[in-house]
């Protein structure tokens, strides 16, 4: 029996080109070579038949099969390739005016259209990035070129094609004269050398270097800048510029230059006076001349008048005063000056406070209710003052033992003040005494921290090592807005002061043996 199988070789992988639909057509293949141990020669049949469309790659297999039945078999690939290019269609060139006010214009197109038998893989802007449809495209012409490429492998075929976008200017450019001048004429002459704002013009494309230029009006003009200036006749003189852009389009402005007698006369008022009120009294006199001036035109000098404010000789009133003088040429032009009056009243206010007071305490503590007259205050200016209680204790407040010192003080609108003090004096048993032990007991330190306060107030008491007492705190009424007792031994402590009105407080710590009083002040922003 023959059972050996022939033997055959496939051809090498091969490649169909596509056609319009993008497929391919399997042909007919034959072994590169067969044989068999027997005759007859093996016949052959090929997978997928001949004529079998594709697209990509197929693999195609060829077995052979000998008299006896035995089979054999070999694989090759036939893989689609694409050799045609796609295309690529362009709208037509494009022409635009700017953008108003630009140098540019927004131009919009259609994207190329393309086409291919196998289909597009991407269509690209292949020229500059600003060249996309919807870009600032600028004066001038641009070339866009876009570029398509298909799908086919192993190499892509690609295809280009452009158009141009071509921008005119067609605006005109704009020019800004200054407005009117006027200029009055020069010493004794009947001309003036008048400079002015150089005229300035802009478009929507830079201008050309030197524009604008003068055109006419003036004689021996110079133009620069940012100003230029010209020789002008007396009366008006029209002044003409122009700009001209690239495109050789013009604009022109204009504007007049007058030339007339403006020039006011020349006027210095005198120094400014200060002055002091003289004792008790709120003014004080001066006197002084009217000043004189001096023109370029006939008459060149004369005597100013006074328009306003006290003649020379008058009783001036404390602050600033003001005396306008004017002067008055031959063209009726007038100039004026001031002359300053200051009068300063260097007298404060004259305060009296009531005489010191002394009265015999009662109490544990020892305390003492008293009441005194008001200070009273006058000033030279202002009449009657009120004076108000800077320190101590106001009259009906509760005094503590020793000497409270009272001061008063009295400020005037102008801000100068006066200060009257009194003491009152609560006279009581000795503040020293002697303990279980014998020894002198004396209180010896109380310190208030912030003073003024806001908010919490802390205190450090010394010397009471041995005995307690007892912490009061009085407001300016005499009214007890605090009582703390306080242990034996030094110590620090504190207490709440945020809800207080603000003002003065008396702030005594007292023990069965002593008294030591502190003023404390409570200030609110």
């Amino acid at each position: 029996n023959d059972v050996a199988p022939p033997t055959l070789s496939c051809p090498a992988n091969t490649t169909v080109a596509a056609n319009a639909s993008c497929q391919g057509m399997l042909g007919t293949y034959s072994p590169t070579s067969l044989s068999d141990n027997c005759a007859p020669t093996p016949s052959v049949e090929q997978s997928p038949t001949p004529n079998t469309s594709f697209t990509g790659s197929q693999i195609v297999t060829l077995t052979a099969t000998d008299g006896s039945g035995n089979m054999a078999t070999c694989t090759f690939t036939v893989t689609l390739q694409d050799g045609t290019n796609p295309t690529l269609t362009c709208p037509n060139n494009i022409v635009r005016n700017n953008d108003t006010g630009q140098c540019y214009a927004t131009v919009t197109y259609t994207t190329p259209t393309a086409t291919d038998n196998c289909g597009v893989s991407v269509v690209t802007l292949h020229s500059a990035a600003n060249t996309a449809s919807g870009s600032q495209f600028p004066k001038g012409t641009t070339v866009v070129e876009w570029k398509v490429t298909d799908t086919a492998t192993p190499t892509a075929n690609t295809a280009t094609c452009s158009f141009t976008v071509t921008v005119n200017d067609t605006q005109v450019p704009t020019i800004a004269c200054p407005g009117n001048i006027t200029r009055p004429m020069d010493a004794d002459q009947c001309t003036a050398l008048a400079s002015y704002p150089t005229p300035t013009a802009t478009d929507n494309c830079a201008l050309p270097s030197g524009q604008p230029q003068w055109v006419s009006g003036g004689a021996g003009h110079a133009t620069g800048s940012p100003n230029s200036s010209a020789t002008f006749a007396k009366g008006p003189t029209t002044v003409t510029w122009r700009a001209t852009d690239a495109a050789g389009l013009s604009k022109t402005c204009t504007f007049r230059v007058v030339v007339s007698d403006t020039q006011a006369p020349s006027l210095t008022c005198p120094a400014a006076i200060n002055l002091t009120t003289p004792s008790n009294a709120c003014t004080a006199t001066t006197t002084f001349a009217a000043p004189t001036f001096t023109d370029n035109c006939t008459p060149t000098s004369g005597t100013a008048v006074r328009v306003s404010g006290l003649p020379s000789g008058s009783a001036f009133p404390v602050g600033t005063s003001n005396v306008v003088f004017q002067a008055t040429d031959a063209a009726g032009i007038t100039r004026r000056c001031t002359l300053t009056v200051t009068v300063t009243d260097n007298q404060a206010p004259v305060i009296n406070c009531p005489p010191s007071v002394t009265e015999q305490g009662a109490g544990t503590p020892c305390i003492k209710q008293m009441f005194y007259t008001a200070p009273t205050a006058t000033d030279n200016c202002d009449g009657a003052l009120t004076p108000f209680l800077l320190s101590g204790l106001s009259s009906g407040s509760i005094f503590p033992a020793g000497v409270t010192t009272n001061t008063w003080r009295a400020v005037a609108p102008s801000g100068q003040s006066s200060e009257c003090v009194f003491t009152v004096t609560v006279n009581c048993p000795s503040n020293k005494g002697t303990g279980t032990t014998g020894r002198s007991l004396t209180l010896s330190y109380l310190t208030l921290s912030p003073n003024p306060a806001k908010n919490a107030v802390y205190f450090t008491v010394q010397g009471m090592s041995d005995r307690s007492g007892e912490l009061i705190v009085l407001d300016a009424l005499g009214r007890v807005a605090l009582r703390q007792d306080l242990s034996e031994g030094d110590q620090t402590g504190q207490f709440d002061v945020s809800n207080w009105p603000s003002g003065l407080y008396r702030v005594s710590l007292r023990t069965s043996t002593a008294i030591i009083t502190k003023a404390l002040t409570v200030a609110r922003d």
